[in-house]
């Protein structure tokens, strides 16, 4: 089976503990998610992080010629159909061989991401497992969407649906993703991911970082109520076409809206009152125009 060298770093502590997985960089053009991962590297290669329990595997770039060519994939999204290829097709191919056994062995992963229809850092998460929401709650930003695979039930593709974190989960993994705002902010996307991870780190039980100065989210161990929005369904854009109006993330949208249309003149309309989440003004064909959410909370009744 085909791989590729893709640099990962690995720092055990003397002391039993999960393996914590912390990654960036599966999308090419989301650059300062792959330096807050760097960062990291760096404070613990100089001790400024002292791990006091486990395994934590750092691997702060995976897609290096995405990055190089600041681009979210060469031939397909790395973040969509995670699996194993042995016929290998595209660029993306062999990636998913060499990072598959590291969220197989995984028992934590956080991935960060950025995206481009917004600049409200949110986190995402699955929508059964009561850890992974607590874990959720505790990363720092507020927003927190849920269900991203099962958005795709309907597709004809749901593997669509299956991405770092959806894999991980396959494995019995705690697994998020946090979105750290606006993909073309790499100073702002990279003060985020940087909370984001030293809040992890405290969380867990990892090294001990309240020290260590936060730009945005600050550790807390009672954290505000989050707002809950459920990715509920996911519409790929099939064919050429524009969309009506420029949404932004979470932005409201009303049942029988015009979202989007096609240069046929099928047009997508909005199922139902809820939200835009990561709309794209301007995807290719066969990506995500957006994600049509609700309010829902998950797991209620584990309160």
């Amino acid at each position: 089976m085909q791989t590729v060298d893709i640099p990962s770093f690995e720092y055990t502590s003397k002391n039993d503990g999960p393996r914590l997985l912390i990654t960036g960089g599966v999308h090419g053009n989301e650059h300062g998610c792959v330096h807050a991962v760097e960062k990291l590297k760096t404070y613990l290669d100089d001790g400024t992080i002292a791990l006091k329990q486990g395994t934590l595997s750092v691997i702060p770039l995976i897609n290096k010629r995405a990055y190089e060519e600041k681009q979210r994939f060469i031939d397909r999204d790395l973040n969509r159909n995670m699996h194993y290829y042995d016929d290998i097709k595209h660029h993306e191919d062999p990636i998913s061989n060499t990072i598959c056994p590291h969220l197989e062995k995984a028992d934590i992963l956080l991935d960060l991401h950025a995206y481009e229809g917004g600049d409200i850092p949110f986190v995402s998460l699955g929508p059964d497992k009561v850890e992974e929401k607590e874990f959720g709650t505790m990363v720092g930003p507020t927003e927190i969407c849920w269900g991203f695979q099962q958005s795709f039930a309907d597709q004809a593709n749901a593997s669509h649906g299956i991405g770092m974190t959806e894999y991980a989960r396959q494995f019995d993994a705690i697994a998020i993703t946090v979105e750290c705002g606006y993909k073309f902010d790499d100073i702002a996307t990279r003060d985020v991911g940087f909370d984001v991870i030293l809040n992890t780190l405290q969380y867990f039980g990892y090294a001990d970082t309240l020290d260590i100065e936060r730009t945005k989210y600050p550790y807390n161990d009672n954290p505000p109520t989050p707002k809950w929005i459920k990715y509920n369904r996911a519409y790929l854009k099939q064919k050429d076409g524009t969309p009506v109006r420029v949404l932004k993330h979470l932005d409201k949208i009303t049942e029988g809206e015009e979202l989007y249309k096609y240069d046929d003149g099928e047009i997508i309309t909005a199922p139902y009152d809820g939200f835009a989440v990561m709309p794209r003004k301007e995807p290719k064909v066969g990506e995500t125009i957006l994600y049509a959410g609700l309010v829902d909370e998950p797991l209620k009744d584990a309160n």
